[in-house]
């Protein structure tokens, strides 16, 4: 359907019915009610052929954030039955808390090229052409960002104009080129950067995403492939064959309403994040801890600490790592810090990590930051593989790893954001030849367009009936979708704004529910809409707002409403050690 055709979107919305979403999706988008019945009868859903029975999946994958997502994506797409659980939101973890780069790695290359380490050579190759895979998978959740990089000496000139020339060479295919500036021009794009002793800076290009609504792309993508994919359900319990050990399943507990299943399948995958090591000692109470969990905490400020079209690297920290200054939805994120970390679902950036952003931006800046001027901070742990002669989690490699247990869990940890794909195809790869299993064809996911993508116009814009920062959002939120967004605005009468000073609108909460699984209050807070890491306050403030909208869909009665406003305000803290 183009863009420019005048249709009916009230008719439009009675043909695609309640659950339906998109332009060329036709059928019936299923509901989490009628994803979990489908599992309950043992059936899987194609939009070609509806309801085929199925007594066994091909795959089970363990956890919803970015790799997760992608290797259930990778196997849907190849024809393979697949069921992914995820025991809290979809991304809810790391995968919703990253940089919002994507990126090939400037302080891995450096790494490559001072050490000769091709490993990590080979990592920034492949991620370097995995982030233009995702520029076209989801054209409205990405953009490219010019990065400045200031030099404050001669002699750092040559060699950080050559590594980031080499950045570019080794890119295919290739965006925009590096190129050096000025002290002059450097100050015209970045004002409050420190002028004393600046000679110039290198200039490059790298991209920059919505990484949770990027996630959930992934999930309705995969669903509307005919996948199976439910949040908020834990595996409680993993079986084996009684004769052979290995594993034939798990047992599932929904946890909005405590029912248990056992699910039987022929391979699982261990995609649990920071928590897969509880998933391999569930598999074998022996297993060897592999994992080594690393915290990288980030701040938001005003947007006036960051030219809204570019991007600042703060070259060397006094540990010899690198920040990064990002504009992201007009304020100013900062981060992040690498630091040893306890495991747990909800980490919260401590003040200390928070205060060693604040001194590293004030080293590079004119004007002083305080501390009063962070809006929010969040903190997310990376599930690295362990490295035992390593001194601190920066210096472990970000390459992901992959381990098959006795049974025959698959467990996949490390890597980053940008490869989520090429890391899903590694392990399927492999659970294909353990598991024998029948794909259809090889891998075509560097071609698949995410829901939202397809059909996305940035000229659409124009077309919804909001104020035009409302309109831009929706877009680019929702791409091609977003004149659903605007269907429910029109007839359910909730165009206005959550909050006066954001361009989120009360139609999307709606949308959230009904189209993207969303059951609780910080799902839409926090991953939906992301307000609550743009402005904390401003996010407590919406918790009654939103919780009255959710409880009009949910049909929640004033207990349960207490309960869900209460776990979101306890959850709305902006330090947890101070």
């Amino acid at each position: 359907m183009n863009l420019n055709e005048t249709i009916d979107r009230d008719k439009e919305m009675e043909r695609l019915g309640k659950y339906g979403v998109g332009y060329k999706h036709h059928l019936p988008f299923p509901s989490r009610k009628e994803l979990l019945t489908r599992l309950l009868n043992n059936k899987t859903y194609s939009f070609d052929t509806p309801f085929i029975s199925n007594n066994e999946f091909d795959l089970i994958v363990i956890g919803g954030g970015s790799t997760g997502a992608g290797v259930a994506l990778e196997a849907i797409s190849r024809g393979l039955k697949v069921l992914l659980v995820e025991s809290e939101d979809f991304s809810s973890g790391t995968s919703s808390r990253s940089t919002k780069l994507l990126h090939g790695g400037v302080r891995y290359l450096k790494k490559a090229l001072t050490n000769f380490d091709l490993s990590q050579f080979h990592l920034v190759k492949e991620a370097l052409h995995e982030r233009w895979v995702l520029f076209n998978q989801a054209p409205h959740l990405t953009n490219f960002i010019p990065i400045i990089t200031p030099v404050y000496t001669w002699s750092e000139i040559i060699p950080t104009y050559l590594q980031l020339k080499i950045y570019d060479w080794i890119a295919i295919p290739r965006i925009l080129s590096s190129y050096f500036v000025n002290t002059m021009e450097a100050l015209r794009l970045f004002p409050m950067i420190k002028q004393e002793e600046l000679k110039g800076a290198v200039i490059y290009y790298d991209g920059q995403f919505d990484d949770a609504r990027f996630n959930l792309a992934i999930i309705l993508t995969l669903i509307q492939k005919g996948g199976i994919a439910l949040n908020r359900c834990r595996v409680i319990n993993l079986t084996h064959d009684s004769k052979t050990n290995q594993l034939n399943g798990a047992v599932i507990r929904d946890e909005l309403t405590n029912q248990t299943l056992t699910v039987k399948s022929k391979v699982i995958i261990n995609a649990a994040g920071h928590f897969a090591d509880d998933i391999r000692l569930m598999d074998d109470p022996s297993s060897k801890k592999v994992l080594q969990a690393s915290a990288g905490t980030h701040i938001v400020l005003d947007g006036k600490y960051c030219p809204p079209n570019e991007g600042l690297l703060i070259p060397r920290t006094k540990d010899n790592r690198v920040l990064f200054m990002l504009p992201w939805n007009n304020k100013t994120l900062a981060g992040t810090t690498d630091s040893p970390s306890e495991i747990t679902n909800n980490p919260r950036p401590k003040e200390k990590e928070i205060q060693y952003i604040l001194d590293h931006i004030n080293q590079y800046f004119e004007v002083k930051v305080n501390r009063d001027k962070v809006l929010s901070a969040w903190s997310g742990i990376r599930p690295l593989k362990k490295a035992e002669e390593a001194k601190d989690t920066a210096s472990i490699s970000r390459e992901h790893a992959i381990y098959i247990s006795p049974s025959g869990l698959l467990t996949i940890i490390g890597g980053k954001w940008t490869t989520y794909r090429s890391m899903a195809m590694d392990i399927l790869d492999k659970a294909i030849k353990q598991g024998n299993l029948q794909p259809i064809c090889s891998s075509v996911t560097e071609n698949i367009k995410l829901i939202g993508g397809d059909e996305y116009n940035p000229k659409f814009t124009s077309k919804l009936p909001f104020d035009s920062d409302i309109a831009y959002h929706l877009n680019r939120a929702y791409g091609d979708q977003s004149y659903l967004v605007a269907d429910i605005a029109k007839k359910e009468n909730l165009s206005n704004r959550l909050h006066p000073n954001y361009p989120f609108i009360e139609a999307e909460v709606i949308y959230h529910v009904r189209y993207e699984y969303a059951v609780k209050i910080l799902d839409i807070l926090e991953r939906r809409t992301r307000i609550s890491l743009l402005d904390n306050n401003a996010s407590r403030s919406l918790v009654g707002k939103v919780s009255n909208l959710m409880a009009k869909e949910l049909h929640w009665g004033n207990d349960k409403r207490a309960v869900e406003e209460k776990e979101a305000l306890d959850y709305l803290t902006i330090t947890s050690d101070k």
